[in-house]
């Protein structure tokens, strides 16, 4: 009996290690169908950044001379599901998905490559249509310059220089003319003032000619009155005159008087003679200097 039961032991240990090997093999094919998924991922993230990023001409050459980076650590598989709920994996359609992923990098691969052309191509064309473009520069710059040397050389053919100058000339006689008739100007400015003043001073004048007049005007009537007082002298200088000679008759012995008719009076009065004979004196004596240089001129 203990026999037979480890022999039934035996064989449901192996029993059970059969079916353990069975479903370890089963997960190992789902682990590897997942780890393929897996690259198969990896490359086309890898395509993918390198459609989005393609290298640039420089950044290869830059990127050549520094060390590659280490590559990206792989992720760990995924645990495995329970040998209960693990789903089987199709042979046919895991072949799908090897081919739909080269093609998917073939494609990227040519969209790189056509990618690289444009990108050749548009520098070409770049470098073509700014080489295109200085040589337009310069036939524009040579044709300006030719343009210019045409003018310059119809300029001198027409002979614009002298009329030029004549223009300046005629422009400084011009101004020259300007000045004299600014000074013209300032002088006639200045005669209107002396003439305003001159005028003044006429005016001036003429109220002093008026007063003249006034003055020359009390002077005549001043002289009528001294033509009446010589008048009125020259009368008593000859009714003196007539005394006199009355007085040196009477010294003599003669008492009668002429009169202005030419008869004698006989002067019986003795006092009417001193009074004459003092008046007389009395006229000599201012006669002689006791009179005002006026009536000195009068008597003159």
């Amino acid at each position: 009996m203990p026999r037979k039961r480890s022999t039934r032991a035996k064989n449901s240990a192996s029993t059970s290690k059969v079916t353990k090997s069975k479903a370890a093999a089963k997960p190992k094919a789902s682990t590897t169908a997942r780890r393929t998924r897996a690259s198969s991922g990896t490359v086309a993230e890898q395509n993918d950044s390198t459609e989005q990023n393609p290298p640039a001409e420089a950044s290869s050459r830059t990127r050549s001379q520094q060390p590659e980076p280490a590559p990206a650590p792989t992720p760990a598989p995924a645990p495995a599901p329970p040998h209960n709920h693990e789903i089987p994996m199709n042979p046919a359609l895991l072949t799908l998905l090897e081919d739909l992923n080269k093609n998917i990098t073939a494609l990227r691969t040519d969209f790189h490559h056509h990618k690289q052309q444009t990108k050749s191509i548009t520098q070409e064309g770049l470098a073509t249509i700014t080489h295109e473009v200085h040589n337009l520069r310069v036939e524009f710059d040579t044709f300006q310059m030719e343009l210019f040397d045409e003018f310059q050389q119809k300029v001198r053919e027409v002979d614009i220089t002298g009329d030029i100058k004549a223009f300046r000339g005629e422009a400084a006689e011009l101004i020259g003319s300007l000045d004299d008739y600014r000074n013209a100007v300032a002088e006639k400015t200045d005669f209107n003032y002396d003439f305003e003043t001159f005028t003044e001073q006429l005016v001036d004048f003429t109220e002093i000619l008026e007063g003249c007049k006034e003055q020359t005007e009390e002077f005549r009537e001043q002289m009528e009155e001294v033509k009446d007082i010589v008048a009125n002298l020259s009368e008593s200088v000859d009714r003196l005159a007539r005394v006199t000679s009355d007085l040196a008759r009477a010294r003599e012995g003669d008492s009668w008087n002429r009169e202005s008719d030419g008869d004698f009076d006989e002067y019986d009065e003795d006092d009417e003679y001193d009074r004459n004979h003092r008046k007389v004196q009395r006229f000599i004596n201012e006669m002689t200097g006791k009179l005002s240089p006026g009536y000195k001129i009068c008597f003159k």
